[in-house]
């Protein structure tokens, strides 16, 4: 049994030990953009740690230290957002993952904070497989909580996220100053629902979004946020994504 998941608290003899013995790694990737006036700035990277490292403990896996700034472009009107080109992002997660495969890791499990992270974190994977035959699979735990529990996850800086970010640490967020105005739509046939619908299909239209909330959180209203939901997806994502794991390490390298 390691000390611990964290590779941070390792040296690197214990490092070298866990890692001959389990080659996965646990890479959690978030951002650092607005949430509303309500939640804080880190709040994709802080919510991509803390689901990492209880995973990380649950599948006796080592995790990595997060990467807490990704692609937030659409955001950078808002004080404080950070945003990195994609193809930086991708460069970066791909040096941080090829330094791990030097020292015997073969298999990584992306924990994503952020959506505008998906294309460069794909590409990192693609790459990663093609130079050395390392296996990445990628998980986003709000486009999971649909499909595996009664949590509808659907919004940005909204009642879900705002709830999984008050059961990290509640004390950084003010649901005092939870105020979530967004437009319903852009014609009368384009409506927007967390992201635009015409005619019941979804369409993709690059307005920031700045465009289209003031408040910068849209979705299902941060208002009806609480700590109890949060605390409810959370161990459930954790449990899937730790069985994920467990499933991962069965797959021959190569495959």
């Amino acid at each position: 049994m390691k000390k611990s998941v964290l590779i941070e608290d390792l040296s690197w003899p214990e490092f070298a030990e866990a890692i001959a013995l389990d080659d996965l790694i646990i890479l959690p990737v978030g951002s650092t953009e607005e949430h509303g006036p309500q939640s804080p700035l880190g709040t994709d990277f802080f919510i991509a740690d803390a689901l990492a490292r209880a995973i990380g403990k649950k599948a006796d896996a080592l995790v990595a230290p997060a990467i807490p700034i990704g692609n937030a472009q659409g955001l950078i009107d808002f004080p404080g957002t950070i945003s990195i080109d994609p193809a930086i992002l991708t460069d970066l997660v791909f040096e941080v993952c090829e330094n791990f495969v030097r020292h015997g890791a073969g298999r990584f499990f992306f924990v994503n904070g952020h959506g505008g992270n998906n294309g460069a974190l794909r590409h990192a994977a693609t790459a990663l497989y093609e130079k050395y035959g390392v296996f990445v699979a990628s998980s986003e735990w709000w486009q999971l909580m649909p499909k595996i529990s009664e949590y509808k996850a659907h919004d940005h800086g909204g009642k879900f996220e705002t709830s999984m970010m008050m059961a990290i640490d509640e004390s950084i967020v003010d649901l005092t100053k939870a105020d979530t105005k967004q437009i319903e739509k852009l014609t009368d046939k384009i409506t927007f629902d967390y992201g635009f619908f015409y005619r019941g299909a979804a369409v993709s239209l690059n307005l920031p979004t700045g465009e289209i909330t003031p408040r910068g959180n849209f979705g299902a209203p941060s208002e009806e946020a609480r700590r109890e939901i949060g605390e409810g997806m959370f161990t459930i994502y954790t449990d899937y994504c730790a069985g994920i794991i467990r499933e991962i390490r069965r797959i021959p390298r190569g495959v």
